[in-house]
């Protein structure tokens, strides 16, 4: 039997490196990754990393997160119902049931009626005459409307851009 020493065997007192977590490179993307004996050198087309995760991208020097993809007009719909949402969200479902009625009573009396079964008992309560809580009522109304159809505007807008901003969701892009 031959004696041979290999060039990576340490002295049995020393303990043994950590494990060494490296990255294989392909077309300059990490495609997987796996761990060798720390005193092992990374094979080829590998690379020693602690950070990079599959998909980032390898520049030879450094690794990057990949571009995020391209968003959606699924995307641009959903950040507007988001948006809707939260401009509605200091509504109950309940409460927002009764505008379409509330806006009724108020173009009525605003048109000379009187009966207002729903404005009436929320006039009295706000301390407010039934010309003033209609005059709120539409008020209140065209406000809403102006600031959905804004939020619906600059949806329409922005899914119909080819390609769709990566910051779509940005406050700037939204006029409300």
């Amino acid at each position: 039997m031959t004696d041979l020493i290999d060039d990576f065997e340490l002295p049995e007192s020393a303990p043994p490196p950590a494990p060494k977590r490296i990255v294989r490179v392909q077309a300059g993307v990490v495609s997987n990754i796996s761990r060798i004996a720390g005193r092992m050198p990374a094979p080829d087309s590998w690379v020693v990393s602690d950070t990079a995760n599959i998909g980032d991208i390898w520049d030879g020097e450094s690794f990057s997160p990949p571009p995020s993809p391209p968003p959606t007009a699924e995307d641009v719909y959903a950040e507007a119902d988001r948006r809707l949402e939260a401009l509605a969200a200091t509504y109950s479902p309940q409460e927002r049931e009764t505008w379409a009625t509330q806006v009724d009573e108020a173009k009525a009396i605003k048109a000379g009626a009187t009966d207002a079964p729903l404005l009436a008992p929320l006039a009295a309560a706000g301390g407010r005459t039934l010309d003033e809580m209609a005059d709120r009522v539409l008020f209140l109304a065209a406000q809403f409307a102006a600031a959905s159809g804004a939020i619906l505007a600059a949806r329409n807008t922005l899914a119909a851009m080819d390609p769709i901003p990566q910051d779509y969701a940005d406050d700037d892009r939204w006029a409300v």
